[in-house]
Formats: C-alpha cells, sequence, structure tokens
C-alpha cells in the first residue's frame, strides 16, 4: 500500500490555483469534516491547528505550512488552539521524494512569505483579477517554500552560484579562469567540487552550455554559423565545429537546416 507522507508537490508540473483564504477558529472551534477534491496549502499564522487526516493526528503551529492533498479524509476530533493561518486551495501532481519536489510539510519565517500571501489575498479579490496574476503570486509562494527547504550545503550553494556566474559569463574566452580569480578558488578545487556534485568538468559544463546558446541562436536569428560560434565565447571556428559535433553528433549547418524543417 502506498505511504502517501512519502509523497512531495511536483515542482516540474505546474499547479492550477483556485481561492485563498485567511480562516481564524473562534474558541472551541475544530476543523471541518470532510474529503476534498482539491489540494489545500495551509501557512500558519498563529495559534495551534489540529486535525486528523485518515486517522493520523496532525498538529500546526505558527510559521509551519502543511499540504492536505485530496481524497484523503479529514476531521476535527478535538478542538484546535486560536489558530489563524493562510490557506490555497490548488490542483496539482505529487510524486515520491525528489530534487525538484516540495515537501507536505515544513517550517519557514512567516515574514518572508506575508507581502506575497496579502498580495496575492489582495489580487484575487481585485476587479481585475485574473487567473494568470493569481497563479503567478501562487508559484511565488511555492518558490519561496522550496528555497527555504532548499538551501543546501555550502558546497551545493557554491555550486549554484558558479553556474549562475557561468550562465551570464559564458560568451567571454576566459570565463573559467576569470570565474577562479573571482571566487577566489584554484582551478583544481572548483573541478573537483564540480566533478563531486554534477559528475562532470567545468569545461564541459561550460562546452555543453555554450552549445545549447549556439543551437538556440541558430533557430532565432539570421547569423552566420561563424558570427554564432565568436559570440558564445570560441575563439575560432575550428573549435566550436570540433565541440559541437562532439555534443550533437554533426556538424552546426547539418544541425540546423533539421531543427528548421523538424521543428517541436
Amino acid at each position: 500500500m502506498e505511504d502517501k507522507r512519502l509523497l512531495r508537490l511536483d515542482m516540474n508540473t505546474l499547479p492550477e490555483f483556485i481561492k485563498t483564504n485567511i480562516r481564524t477558529f473562534s474558541p472551541g472551534e475544530v476543523h471541518i469534516t470532510r474529503t476534498c477534491n482539491f489540494h489545500v496549502l495551509i501557512i500558519m499564522l498563529d495559534g495551534e491547528l489540529i486535525f486528523y487526516e485518515d486517522g493520523r493526528r496532525v498538529i500546526l503551529q505558527r510559521g509551519q505550512w502543511y499540504i492536505q492533498r485530496s481524497g484523503l479524509f479529514q476531521e476535527g476530533r478535538e478542538a484546535s488552539r486560536a489558530p489563524s493561518y493562510y490557506f490555497i486551495h490548488f490542483y496539482g501532481a505529487f510524486a515520491e521524494n525528489g530534487n525538484a519536489a516540495l515537501p507536505l510539510k515544513g517550517r519557514i519565517e512567516i515574514e518572508q512569505l506575508l507581502p506575497v500571501l496579502q498580495e496575492l489575498f489582495s489580487v484575487e479579490r481585485s476587479f481585475y483579477c485574473n487567473q494568470v496574476a493569481c497563479n503567478a503570486l501562487f508559484f511565488s509562494v511555492l518558490s519561496r517554500l522550496y528555497n527555504s527547504q532548499n538551501t543546501g550545503s555550502h558546497s551545493q550553494r557554491l555550486l549554484r552560484k558558479m553556474e549562475h556566474y557561468l550562465s551570464h559569463h559564458y560568451m567571454f574566452s576566459q570565463t573559467l579562469e576569470q570565474m577562479a580569480s573571482d571566487f577566489h578558488l584554484s582551478k583544481v578545487y572548483i573541478t573537483r567540487l564540480f566533478r563531486q556534485q554534477l559528475h562532470i568538468t567545468p569545461h564541459q559544463y561550460l562546452t555543453k552550455l555554450r552549445i545549447e546558446q549556439a543551437c538556440q541562436m541558430m533557430l532565432d536569428t539570421n547569423r552566420t554559423i561563424n558570427d554564432i560560434a565568436f559570440e558564445v565565447g570560441y575563439l575560432d571556428v575550428s573549435s566550436f565545429y570540433r565541440a559541437f559535433i562532439k555534443q550533437k553528433k554533426c556538424a552546426p549547418s547539418k544541425w540546423r537546416d533539421y531543427a528548421f524543417m523538424n521543428p517541436e
């Protein structure tokens, strides 16, 4: 039998916002008994919310979030303790534990979320409300929850900074040397970090980045292949051709012709 507690919200599948509101319990009030056909994201502002989910007792306090999944039987067997919380109804997909997944329960500094929660609350009630605006703010909420749980180790945080750096500096010929200088690290250390975390060298990462950018430019512009080679950071066209053929298994011109004839 599947253990639903091992599931997480799949962050690679876009969820769909339904509605949001703020809920405050009266003294002695209990959670509603129900089975929903939508998911509910609860973000606790104050107090203590108590309910049972498929017979399992759940207690939530300030700064915690919890996702009630659709199809589970929720019941209020005992009074909650003056809880106040935002809730968001939504549709979404769940998957087993993975890197791009949000746990069903976590904790965050509520001050980090309040501005976007308040804006979502206001936008949904605005005369100019639209689904795109509400979904954008909902995605922002999920992104902040996800980032709060995925700060990672020092090495992982450093690698993400380097990936960000390379995505903005790949077009310069001395990118890796300059990155080592800017981060005050040796190339040996950086190479070891990339091998440990991504199982490739920094040079291989940079080459893949350049070739993918070149492919995008071949589809989006009329520039010659020679111009594109220089644009993505190669000092000579022959080096670009060798790298491209190794990555894509064909010459750039053939790849461009095929891509135009067979658009995805």
